[in-house]
């Protein structure tokens, strides 16, 4: 899968997908995607999603600079198979895939800046790094499908948050 930045312009073009936002700021600057949801609004979201990707061994990653602050929010790198999704982010100061929790908390936006999620032998990984050479793979879930997926960076705020901040 080829890497790409966002060097600005229209979100999400150079990467070969689509934009969505409601209640929420989204742009690209410096190479990165910015999305800076409105304060006290429940339910704002930014997001660049792109259809048809095959997802290979080396998996899907992205270097996260910082995420969303409030309580409720979610950054998310997310992959759907078949309808299903599966990804990895933060949520309640706290990393995640699905349904598993990584016992890390995190305080001013400070993340493991690199997410990945791989297929590998019929499982997807959940892997995080500081660097973007060494993983850590913290979660694994069997029976993904096969063949193409759609891939998704989106930050929400499900409540409404006084300073919910930026995703990076």
């Amino acid at each position: 899968m080829p890497s790409t930045t966002f060097p600005g312009g229209l979100p999400c073009v150079n990467w070969g997908g689509s934009s969505s936002f409601v209640n929420a700021g989204l742009s690209e600057s410096s190479g990165t995607l910015v999305i800076t949801p409105n304060v006290n609004t429940a339910g704002a979201t930014g997001s660049c999603q792109r259809s048809t990707v095959v997802i290979g061994p080396a998996g899907a990653f992205a270097e996260v600079s910082q995420v969303l602050s409030g309580a409720a929010s979610t950054t998310r790198l997310e992959a759907v198979w078949g309808g299903q999704v599966y990804y990895i982010g933060t949520e309640n100061n706290g990393m995640r895939a699905g349904n598993v929790t990584l016992g890390v908390t995190f305080s001013g936006g400070t993340v493991q800046r690199w997410w990945r999620i791989r297929p590998t032998n019929g499982e997807v990984h959940f892997e995080h790094s500081p660097d973007g050479v060494m993983w850590t793979d913290f979660a694994l879930i069997g029976g993904i499908p096969t063949g193409t997926a759609s891939l998704r960076v989106v930050a929400t705020t499900p409540n409404a948050e006084a300073a919910p901040g930026t995703a990076r």
